[in-house]
C-alpha cells in the first residue's frame, strides 16, 4: 500500500484557509468509525475506516455569520482522511499505489487528552465538519490576532458539491 506523506505548513496558513475556527468540547461518545464502502466485495475491496469525532461547539473565533452555532454539537472528521481513502481506493480498486501529500500543521495540543481544542474547519459536507488542524486554547488569542489580519471570506456556495460529487461520502443517519 502507499505511503502517505506530509507537507509542513503553519499556524498563519491554516488560520488563512480555514472557513471556520471553533473552540469545542469532546461529547460521549468521543471517537465512531464508519465503514466507507469501495468495493461490492468487502474482502477482495476491504472498506476504508473512517474516525469521526464528535464535539460541542464552545465558543468562536472567527468572525463568520454561518456555520455552527455556540452549544451545537457537531461531527468532525480530520480533512486528511480524503487523500487517504483515495489512496485506499486506488491501491484497491486498481492496483495502483498513490503516495498522497496531505498539509500537516504540527500542534501543541495533546489531541487525545485535552477537553477543549481550536478545530480549524475547512469543509462542510454530508453533516460532517472536516478540520484541517487543531490547536490548544492557550492560543486562542495568537489565532484571534491572525485571523483579524485577514479579509472576510465569502460563502462558497458550491463548497458541499465539490465533496458530494468525488463520492467519498454518504449521508448520515439522524443520531
Amino acid at each position: 500500500m502507499s505511503m502517505v506523506h506530509y507537507q509542513e505548513v503553519t499556524l498563519r496558513d491554516v488560520a488563512e484557509q480555514a472557513r471556520y475556527v471553533l473552540l469545542v468540547k469532546k461529547t460521549e461518545p468521543f471517537v465512531g468509525y464508519e465503514d466507507v464502502t469501495i468495493g461490492e466485495d468487502p474482502v477482495k475491496y476491504p472498506p476504508f475506516k473512517k474516525t469521526k469525532y464528535n464535539f460541542i461547539v464552545s465558543g468562536r473565533l472567527d468572525k463568520a455569520g454561518d456555520g455552527p452555532k455556540i452549544g451545537e454539537k457537531i461531527v468532525a472528521v480530520d480533512a486528511g482522511f480524503v487523500g487517504k481513502l483515495e489512496a485506499h481506493k486506488s491501491f484497491y480498486l486498481h492496483s495502483r499505489s498513490k503516495s498522497p501529500i496531505i498539509d500537516k500543521y504540527e500542534s501543541m495540543a495533546d489531541f487525545e487528552k485535552e477537553k477543549e481544542l481550536i478545530l480549524f474547519i475547512s469543509f462542510f459536507s454530508s453533516g460532517e465538519y472536516l478540520f484541517s488542524a487543531f490547536e490548544s486554547t492557550s492560543k486562542s488569542e495568537e489565532i484571534k490576532k491572525i485571523l483579524e489580519t485577514f479579509p472576510p471570506k465569502a460563502v462558497d456556495l458550491a463548497e458541499e458539491d465539490v465533496l458530494k460529487d468525488s463520492n467519498i461520502h454518504k449521508p448520515l443517519k439522524p443520531q
